[in-house]
């Protein structure tokens, strides 16, 4: 019997509902913990994780943030694929939580001046197989526990490189190697959720914002609208003419598809991990629902998601 202690990784506001409805549905084997490490020292909590992992007897540990959405058997197709080929550290497809949305799965950079790791490339790797990487992100990282066991504690360190970064570097040096299920994909939830997916033929990266999936063309227009943005520059001289709206609503049809933070009540870009604002939301809703209507939110009176108010804003335009 395989038992996996799977360790979450959870901001102190324990942040999204998607992500814990697909962990409420996550499929494990008999025997296996869900324990969570609340906090935003996330290289003390992986520790604390992966000591519990050999206190407790478990075969494997499972790293797992909560921005992350996933399917049931996520777990379950990278055990058979960490069994069958014998494989120590097995991680899925993720991307980052910023445009271009490149993957957190690294290959060494074979020029010396560059940086030391550069994403993937995926332009010839089949739809499914193993790849081996030369570091990964930790998200969704099957460890064995042989690896604990072997590496010199701590696990996880903090440095001038990422703790997940200075883990894969210290377990190749052990012995060990790094690799990816290209067929196991895991979504990193911003505003959107970003998973990386196969259309048949051809690598696309999937957007979706709400109840819509966009596609990486769409994607790529909200880069372009956030990065010839006047706002986004750092040498905006004029943080006195930003707007003073808070967000943004997009309506289709008198239903609220999305909205999304954009600028803070004084006048501030209100930075997200998402690093994506207001025009960019319009851009990739006029792409989707051509002359959609568009309302922004200045005060919380006139905010839709405030209990108080059950239906649009009187003050939408009329086109």
């Amino acid at each position: 019997m395989t038992r996996v202690l799977v360790g979450i990784l959870s901001n102190e506001a324990a942040r999204y509902a998607e992500f814990w409805a697909c962990m409420m549905r996550l499929e494990t084997p008999a025997g296996s913990v869900k324990d969570v490490a609340i906090g935003t020292d996330y290289v003390s909590n992986q520790n604390l994780l992966a000591q519990r992992c050999l206190d407790d007897g478990f075969d494997f540990l499972w790293l797992m943030g909560d921005d992350h959405s996933f399917p049931p058997d996520l777990l379950e197709r990278l055990l058979v694929s960490a069994q069958a080929y014998d494989l120590p550290i097995l991680v899925p497809l993720c991307s980052t939580r910023r445009a271009p949305f490149s993957l957190v799965d690294y290959g060494r950079n074979p020029d010396p001046d560059g940086p030391d790791y550069l994403s993937i490339s995926l332009t010839d790797v089949p739809a499914e197989g193993i790849v081996e990487l030369d570091a990964a992100g930790s998200a969704g990282m099957l460890i064995r526990r042989d690896v604990l066991e072997t590496m010199e504690q701590p696990w996880f360190l903090n440095g001038p490189r990422s703790e997940d970064i200075v883990f894969c570097e210290r377990a190749v040096a052990a012995g060990f190697r790094v690799h990816a299920d290209v067929a196991c994909r895991l979504g990193h939830i911003l505003t959107a959720v970003v998973t990386p997916g196969h259309d048949g033929e051809n690598w696309v990266t999937g957007l979706v914002m709400g109840d819509l999936q966009l596609s990486i063309e769409t994607a790529e227009q909200l880069v372009a609208a956030q990065e010839t943005d006047p706002r986004n520059q750092d040498d905006n001289p004029h943080p006195d003419e930003l707007p003073s709206a808070e967000r943004v609503e997009v309506w289709v049809d008198e239903d609220l598809r999305w909205w999304w933070r954009a600028i803070d009540f004084d006048g501030n870009i209100l930075v997200k991990d998402s690093a994506v604002n207001e025009a960019s939301v319009l851009t990739a809703a006029d792409v989707a629902y051509p002359g959609v209507m568009a309302y922004m939110v200045e005060s919380e009176r006139h905010d839709s998601r405030n209990i108080r108010q059950y239906h649009a804003p009187s003050r939408m335009p009329s086109g």
